[in-house]
């Protein structure tokens, strides 16, 4: 699949949001991205036999987040609060990405280090949910904690790649998937910092914030989709 079929493919999802967005009920926005999110799942099946493990994590990933983002909706839609679902989901996002990075990692993966940091996190979700903020509360130390920890291991996989014997950017996608998420989650650690000193009743702040959020979801999951589409490019490397 080339530029020009993305390009395609987009324009008639375009096309089928048109006619089912008074439907779903859902904004103009919100099925877009549910789209690109199934967009690249789909794009991560197709290359499932090809994909090295730390991509079919990723893959997982987007999967689950596709599911949130729909349970999130329709929560929000037949409930009137959705933040509960993300207390559920942000723990396991937390433990899917560390486990992306024991994979890629030489000094994780040598101690599965990766993967108790992400135990580690789970517990630290179940402490902030059960001892400062409630289900019902937006779990924002949470994803300030979360931010921390992924910005941090995406510093120590990009050093690791760096320093290794057979660089070659072209032949490893994972160089990649971690370049884009440190852009992702540096905008996304700062947005929520930004988002706690907010007021509420600035609307214009709280707009600007949601589309920034939104843009670095668009450009993440996008710089995703590009990867897994060109991914017979990248020779698997073995670390």
């Amino acid at each position: 699949m080339n530029i020009l079929n993305l390009v395609l493919y987009f324009v008639v999802v375009v096309q089928v949001v048109r006619i089912f967005i008074n439907l779903a009920g859902m904004d103009y926005d919100q099925i877009i991205y549910l789209f690109l999110l199934s967009i690249i799942l789909v794009l991560g099946f197709r290359k499932w036999n090809i994909l090295q493990p730390a991509d079919k994590v990723i893959t997982v990933l987007i999967g689950l987040t596709l599911l949130q983002e729909t349970a999130a909706f329709l929560c929000y839609k037949y409930m009137g609060n959705n933040i509960f679902t993300y207390h559920i989901y942000s723990p396991i996002e937390f433990f899917l990405l560390c486990m992306y990075f024991n994979q890629i990692n030489r000094m994780l993966k040598r101690k599965n280090i990766g993967l108790l940091i992400g135990i580690a996190g789970i517990a630290v979700g179940i402490i902030n949910t059960s001892r400062f903020q409630s289900l019902m509360t937006f779990n924002s130390y949470y994803l300030l904690f979360e931010g921390t920890i992924i910005i941090i291991l995406c510093l120590l996989t990009l050093c690791d790649i760096l320093l290794s014997d057979s660089l070659d950017f072209n032949k490893r996608s994972y160089f990649w998937v971690t370049l884009a998420l440190m852009l992702y989650w540096s905008i996304t650690y700062t947005g929520w910092g930004i988002f706690n000193l907010l007021d509420a009743k600035n609307t214009s702040l709280l707009k600007t914030f949601t589309t920034i959020s939104q843009g670095s979801n668009i450009v993440f999951y996008l710089s995703i989709g590009l990867i897994f589409t060109y991914y017979k490019k990248f020779i698997p490397a073995t670390s």
